[in-house]
């Protein structure tokens, strides 16, 4: 297998990522905490939970505040 082309990461499954955004959602409140944070607590790749917090936001679930802070959307 070579391991240099592009095919050889392996790509996260979908029900993982849903799993990751609803877990990401249960990590939010009405107050704002700093994506620092929700990246600590939610236990997994930062790149992913920043995923998961950017398609919240989009889908009206969570709103981002100033200076990198997330909350849910009232």
């Amino acid at each position: 297998r070579d391991l240099f082309s592009w095919n050889a990461a392996a790509e996260p499954d979908q029900r993982d990522l849903a799993g990751l955004r609803a877990s990401v959602l249960e990590l939010l409140s009405f107050t704002p905490a700093h994506r620092d944070e929700i990246l600590r607590e939610a236990e997994a790749p930062p790149a992913l939970v920043i995923d998961a917090l950017i398609e919240l936001v989009l889908a009206g679930e969570a709103e981002e505040h100033s200076g990198g802070r997330f909350a849910l959307k009232a």
